[in-house]
């Protein structure tokens, strides 16, 4: 019996794209709930979705050319032709895994970014969410030159220059994105461990945000796979099929971790507990557009005034707002109002407990 990695290819493929795809479509759930406006880390997360399909598909494709298998096993074509389908597949879905990876990236930095609006980690937050950008345009010229004409890259009787080494330039790339995955995984924690939470709580916290160690990993394989791969062996069917692997777990892994610190609401639903946040509170603030009085139970996230939104978060970032807003407030009562921080202005203090405090942003929203 021939030897296979098809069974292996496909699995990891199905496995992880179903739990991207459910994790998309339970933060969408999740929104509605609570009656958050969908945002530009909602949309990222939607397209990243749409990127982990796109390259499901063209996966599902490739699996049909003889992907996973031994060159000389595959017998619906000859092997030339086998390795020209191969290398274009490579070469194709290079473009889905980019733009969803980065997208991605681009939308756990937007929450952090919305989350963490008075802390240190606002300017490591822009220099990663530039970083990923940068990533995403030198992963994409690379791919684009690798060969002039670009077919000369898997029809080899087309005479053209590659200046660029496909598995260089994927070693490079690989190893830059499992960097800047790690950094994005430790900013929170540092904003985490200033938190007044009980240490279990503050762990599950935590690992709510580091759950992107997931994709950090899967990045660090695809760097390793990337290194040990020959690029002139002849058995590209069999090879390749390794990178595959690792490949679609990273941007399935991604839009999964992408999600996970909103999923919270719908969790709760399902599991027959009740929403902190209910939809009317926070659709009433959308419609008002004007800073309301809360109990200082319900303290949530800051009112974002620029854009007339309540930023009342899913229940699994309004806890952390709220102990955020928690632990300022008791540095404006120690500190006196010389030594306010600036940006949040407490209009209003009474008696803790029932007493109402209102919040005013003067740092203008998002």
């Amino acid at each position: 019996m021939a030897i296979s990695r098809v069974a292996e290819v496909a699995a990891s493929l199905t496995i992880t794209y179903v739990a991207a795809i459910t994790a998309v479509a339970l933060r969408i759930f999740s929104r509605r709930l609570t009656g958050v406006a969908l945002a530009f880390d909602d949309y990222s997360a939607v397209a990243a979705g749409f990127c982990a399909t796109v390259f499901f598909a063209m996966k599902v494709y490739a699996l049909t050319n003889g992907l996973g298998r031994h060159i000389q096993d595959v017998h619906k074509t000859t092997p030339v032709i086998t390795t020209q389908h191969i290398m274009r597949d490579l070469w194709a879905d290079d473009i889905p895994y980019s733009v969803g990876v980065c997208l991605a990236k681009l939308s756990i930095l937007w929450l952090y970014w919305r989350m963490f609006k008075h802390s240190g980690i606002r300017i490591p937050i822009q220099i990663m969410a530039a970083l990923s950008v940068m990533w995403f345009i030198a992963r994409l010229v690379m791919t684009a030159i690798q060969c002039i004409p670009i077919h000369a890259l898997w029809d080899y009787s087309v005479k053209g220059v590659c200046p660029i080494d496909p598995a260089k330039s994927f070693i490079a790339t690989c190893a830059t994105h499992a960097i800047i995955d790690f950094i994005i995984v430790l900013l929170p924690v540092f904003e985490v461990a200033k938190l007044h939470l009980p240490p279990i709580q503050k762990f599950s916290v935590a690992l709510m945000f580091t759950s992107g160690l997931l994709v950090a990993c899967a990045a660090a394989f695809q760097t390793y796979n990337e290194s040990n791969w020959v690029f002139a062996d002849p058995d590209r069917s069999w090879t390749v099929a390794r990178l595959t692997i690792w490949q679609q777990v990273e941007l399935n892994m991604s839009v999964f971790a992408s999600c996970l610190p909103v999923l919270r609401p719908a969790f709760k639903v399902l599991t027959g507990q009740s929403l902190t946040t209910t939809a009317s509170e926070s659709r009433k603030y959308a419609r008002s557009g004007k800073p309301s009085t809360v109990s200082s139970g319900r303290l949530g996230a800051l009112l974002n005034k620029r854009r007339g939104i309540e930023a009342i978060e899913s229940d699994s970032t309004y806890e952390l707002s709220r102990e955020a807003n928690k632990s300022a407030r008791s540095n404006l009562w120690n500190s006196g109002p010389h030594n306010q921080e600036p940006g949040i202005t407490p209009l209003h203090m009474g008696q803790v407990g029932r007493e109402r405090i209102v919040w005013e942003d003067k740092a203008g929203g998002l």
